[in-house]
């Protein structure tokens, strides 16, 4: 978790979405657009991870069931969930100026999902 997750995982997408693909859209877009655009395409990016065979899919699993509806519930939660965590993790890099600030919350957020999913 404190390797796997920064260096594999957070840090390689902060610097995709938050760093190269937020600002190519600044310079084609408004701020706002450039933040929406990048959050959409950040929790679109989450599709397969949200298919696949994790702790915390078969926590959700055990939550809502098995089958093509919650399957379908799964993957709009998860890419819901990472398109706002986009926002946030888009601001916190503008108001600071720094890819930092975004990659450490990342790293934060996986952990705490890593975590609650163990528990559970």
């Amino acid at each position: 978790m404190l390797w796997t997750i920064p260096v594999g995982t957070a840090f390689p997408e902060e610097l995709a979405f938050r760093g190269v693909l937020l600002a190519l859209l600044l310079r084609l877009t408004t701020r706002r657009g450039a933040v929406l655009t990048s959050s959409v395409l950040f929790g679109l990016w989450h599709v397969l991870p949200a298919l696949g065979g994790s702790k915390a899919n078969q926590v959700v699993e055990d939550a809502l069931g098995s089958g093509t509806a919650a399957d379908v519930a799964r993957v709009v939660g998860t890419v819901l969930l990472t398109a706002l965590a986009g926002v946030a993790f888009a601001e916190a890099r503008l108001r600071t100026c720094s890819l930092l600030t975004a990659a450490l919350g990342h790293w934060a957020a996986n952990g705490i999902g890593v975590g609650a999913g163990s528990l559970l």
